[in-house]
């Protein structure tokens, strides 16, 4: 700062105007002064006592998706350097509670790029009130392969036992805090956090409390001098980032090292380095939520579970002296008092500036600092969610989870435990204050994704657009497309899988009527309908679609949607002969070769449609490898599905089962019922895996037809899936699993759908607690009518001049 004579105290940035506040009585000659100090032409005398506002010359501008937000201050706020991974249950917790307790303005965040998860719908909800630069890939902080080789180097020295995936880390770790703490200081932030997203900084109150620090601030008055802290409740705006500015005031009494009982003070003023305690918080099994029901009582009114938040759930913590579960100490930094030459690549997060964080401080304790952080576990859920964690496999040699199971109990014992409530305010003030230009509702949103786990992928976030993508494919004759089929797909396929950025394909038949048949009256085709997927697909992604990062509107183009189809007289042209041999080639015993003569309910018809099934689930697919090899694309997990069925159910293509994912991407997926013995209508997958259960029927079934390990039963769908296309598909090193949660019907020209098909050959999970009727009409917006044909195949019908009644499996009765 330039000096100005009589002038005692500082500058503090309000908006795009710098407040100089100083001590005496202001005389008409200041603002000259102050001209001249500082370069401007427009210097204005506030009402206020003793201070002048300069506007000041436009700083760096922070951007956030291309949106400036120059009204928010690095100068009288706090800023934050983040790397994270897979713990967006935990960000959204961290940002309101920082942005409440530290003024949280300002925030450099990378995602570590094997996080399966992005943070980037949280950041959003912030984006008009904090500065945020995202760093979406290495690049953005490594400067060269060089530079991170070396970081690697480094690290290898510098640590004793570790693994590639932990070097790549720590390397990568040091040189973002690097690039961040630069990237700050040319934006003139003063007050730096470098902590995790398990990580809170708090008030020490117990030791403030100590020391006489928390008496109301009336009993200070501004014009007063003092000579000690006033400590404002967490509840307050701003508490935990006033303690730290009251500290740095140039009108305190200076606190010497000597003044033993006034060291945790001292500690705030002698260094921009403050080295501040960790406290372990666990999960343990007596939560004393019920202490604060009342208090939470509001907070439930307001749709806010307290059971979601670490800083509200959890109150058993280590003791202080418990320095083998606390660990060492995490840093704050004030960068206005560190040099540009003192920001170089950091040895360990926890002595990130050299020159000024201290060995001998990383065991710092609580009863020595008016700082503290609560260093949470959370639920063993969220424990267990990071499954890329670095530090896998550095104890073993099997690539074992570093967070499982025993480890989270072997933390849970406690020795000495303690109870502090200290964090737990934040919250209800951060509720009322109405001083956050944030309305109640905008709190619920931000609050929103607290404690809860996001769905994973089988990608990366380093995964590649081009070479690492996804593809739903429908395949099959369209029955009731447009009025049945159609919303069900946007439903339960298409939304679900958007956050994907998956691309469809389609092979169907250009038939337009439809001969009675089994359980079914035939009737009228539009086939042409299926081409309305193609809008629906572009509405879905813009919509629901990722909003953020290389897979989204601005990053990469639209999903791709493309269509193939045959004509019932091309598909015999193609197929007659194959028909034919799979009619009539007999045995020496002049039984079938082909034709499942020992299943009842197969029929000439019934093999022909299965033969047209096979042939269209194989062009759809082909249909992806040929856009694939124009476009210089690659796919790594691919569904399938028919064009013929209302979607019951949510179907996610990364998702083994509820909440269960596949990240490894080595699960292929198929439905719980119609398993005869393995339902055959559908699968999602590894692509390498779909591919043999899409492009394989037809060479496998002649190697089952020369083995004759199953005669009467060669082409029966399901025993030949079960025995020849799965094994295929295990042998190349899949997973078959079951989903139990999911659900399609197959649907109708008479705009009906069988409702009865999840129950029968196996049943999707409660599936007899659910209403099929109500569900069917919640897809299609329609009043919809039951029947049956049969004792056991259950009907609704949706036509808008369909006439449904009761019958048997060859029509009406």
């Amino acid at each position: 700062m330039v000096p100005i004579s009589g002038f005692k105290l500082g500058l503090v940035t309000v908006g795009s105007t710098v407040l100089i506040v100083y001590s005496g009585n202001l005389s008409s000659n200041r603002p000259n002064e102050a001209k001249q100090a500082y370069g401007s032409t427009t210097v204005h005398q506030h009402h206020y006592d003793n201070a002048l506002f300069i506007p000041t010359r436009s700083a760096h501008s922070t951007t956030y998706i291309g949106k400036s937000n120059s009204n928010i201050s690095t100068r009288d706020s706090f800023s934050a350097c983040l790397l994270v991974m897979d713990d967006n249950h935990f960000l959204a917790e961290w940002i309101a509670y920082h942005y409440f307790t530290t003024k949280l303005r300002t925030l450099i965040i990378a995602v570590d790029p094997k996080s399966f998860t992005s943070p980037f719908d949280i950041l959003d909800m912030w984006k008009d009130r904090i500065n945020i630069i995202q760093w979406t890939q290495n690049s953005d902080y490594i400067t060269s392969m060089a530079e991170f080789e070396k970081a690697q180097r480094d690290i290898k020295q510098y640590f004793k036992f570790t693994t590639q995936d932990l070097v790549e880390h720590r390397a990568r770790q040091r040189l973002f805090y690097a690039k961040c703490l630069q990237s700050l200081k040319a934006m003139d932030a003063t007050w730096t956090l470098l902590l995790d997203t398990d990580e809170f900084l708090r008030i020490n109150y117990q030791l403030a409390e100590q020391y006489n620090m928390t008496a109301p601030k009336s009993e200070h008055p501004a014009n007063t001098r003092r000579d000690r802290l006033v400590v404002l409740p967490i509840s307050q705006p701003g508490a935990v980032s006033s303690l730290i500015q009251q500290s740095m005031d140039p009108s305190m009494t200076p606190i010497v090292p000597s003044a033993t009982e006034q060291m945790p003070l001292f500690i705030l003023q002698s260094s921009p380095c403050v080295q501040v305690p960790r406290i372990r918080f666990v999960s343990s099994d007596v939560v004393d939520i019920q202490e604060n029901s009342t208090a939470f009582s509001s907070l439930t009114k307001e749709s806010i579970d307290p059971m979601n938040f670490l800083t509200l759930r959890y109150r058993q913590c280590t003791h202080d002296g418990d320095l083998k579960r606390n660990k060492i100490s995490k840093a704050i930094l004030d960068l206005s008092r560190i040099s540009n030459e003192e920001i170089v690549q950091v040895d360990s997060i926890h002595l990130p500036v050299r020159a000024h964080c201290q060995q001998r401080r990383l065991h710092t304790r609580k009863s020595q600092s008016l700082l503290v952080i609560n260093h949470y576990m959370g639920s063993y859920e969220e424990y267990v969610y990071r499954e890329n964690d670095a530090r896998n496999g550095l104890e073993s040699s099997n690539n074992d989870q570093v967070r499982n199971a025993e480890q989270f109990k072997k933390a849970q014992e406690l020795k000495h435990p303690e109870t502090n409530n200290e964090i737990v305010p934040w919250i209800t003030g951060f509720m009322k204050t109405k001083a956050l230009s944030m309305n109640i509702h905008d709190k619920q949103i931000v609050l929103q994704p607290v404690g809860k786990l996001d769905k994973k992928s089988w990608r990366t976030y380093e995964g590649e657009p081009t070479t690492d993508r996804c593809a739903l494919l429908f395949f099959g004759l369209p029955r009731a497309f447009k009025s049945m089929v159609l919303p069900s797909i946007i439903q339960n396929l298409l939304i679900p899988n958007a956050r994907h950025h998956c691309d469809v394909f389609v092979h169907f038949y250009q038939q337009y009527q439809e001969v009675p048949g089994r359980r079914n009256r035939g009737g009228s085709l539009n086939p042409e309908d299926i081409l309305l997927l193609k809008d629906e697909v572009q509405n879905v992604f813009q919509t629901h679609g990722p909003k953020f990062g290389s897979r989204t509107l601005n990053g990469q183009a639209r999903p791709i949607v493309a269509f193939t189809h045959d004509s019932p007289e091309r598909f015999l042209d193609r197929y007659g002969k194959t028909l034919e041999k799979f009619r009539n080639t007999t045995r020496a015993d002049g039984k079938p070769l082909y034709f499942p003569w020992a299943a009842r309910t197969y029929t000439v018809t019934a093999l022909d449609n299965m033969v047209r099934q096979w042939h269209s689930i194989e062009y759809a697919f082909k249909l992806m490898e040929l856009t694939a090899r124009q476009n210089g694309l690659s796919y790594s997990r691919v569904g399938m599905f028919r064009s013929n069925a209302l979607y019951m159910t949510p179907i996610d293509i990364a998702e083994v089962e509820m909440d269960v994912f596949d990240t490894t991407n080595r699960h292929f997926i198929t439905a719980p019922f119609a398993r005869y013995p393995v339902n055959d209508r559908s699968v999602y997958g590894p692509y390498e895996a779909v591919k043999i259960w899409a492009t394989q029927r037809f060479p496998l079934l002649e190697v089952r037809a020369r083995q004759q390990l199953d005669p009467g039963f060669i082409m029966h769908s399901e025993r030949f899936m079960n025995a020849s296309i799965i094994p295929a598909m295990e042998q190349a090193g899949y997973i078959h699993s079951v989903n139990p949660e999911i659900c399609f019907v197959r649907t109708r020209a008479d705009e009906s759908a069988i409702v009865s098909d999840c129950s029968i050959g196996g049943a999707t999970r409660k599936w007899n607690t659910i209403n099929p009727l109500a569900l069917v009409e919640s897809i299609v917006k329609r009043n919809c009518t039951p029947f049956r044909m049969g004792a056991k195949w259950k009907f609704v019908g949706c036509g808008e001049d369909g006439v449904y009644k009761d019958g048997n499996h060859k029509g009406w009765l």
